[in-house]
């Protein structure tokens, strides 16, 4: 390598890129009395409260579903650096 080779510099930029994970899970909810409208029907808005609280539980097992990266919207400079 020659001294000119040496001295050349780089020029890089950064890209801030987004990365979002999808995931999916199956959750059994069991219907109780306070799951159930006086009329005897299930409330499915009340079902779906109830999962969503279920879900945080760690013992529920999550698929990926997507996996995407793409280019932020937002270009900013890196605020650690």
């Amino acid at each position: 390598m020659s001294d000119e080779d040496n001295n050349k510099s780089t020029l890089s930029v950064q890209v801030r890129l987004r990365r979002t994970v999808t995931k999916a899970a199956h959750i059994s909810v069991e219907i109780t009395r306070a799951l159930v409208t006086d009329d005897n029907r299930i409330d499915g808005k009340k079902v779906f409260e109830r999962a969503l609280e279920m879900a945080t539980s760690p013992q529920i097992t999550w698929q990926v579903e997507q996996d995407n990266i793409e280019v932020h919207p937002i270009q900013k400079a890196n605020e650690t650096e």
